[in-house]
């Protein structure tokens, strides 16, 4: 489910902003991007660990 998050919360921006509703998607699309760097972080800097 987290690795849906970010494509979710774009799809919710994008109907927002479809809608008419610019504020609020510009914070859902903020969430997202926060998400998408959080994410991005998080598995830069995990430990790889393969079962080789």
């Amino acid at each position: 489910m987290v690795m849906v998050l970010p494509f979710l919360m774009a799809f919710v921006a994008a109907v927002l902003a479809f809608a008419g509703r610019r504020s609020a998607a510009l914070v859902v699309g903020l969430a997202t991007v926060g998400v998408q760097v959080w994410w991005l972080f998080y598995h830069a800097t995990d430990t790889l660990a393969i079962a080789l």
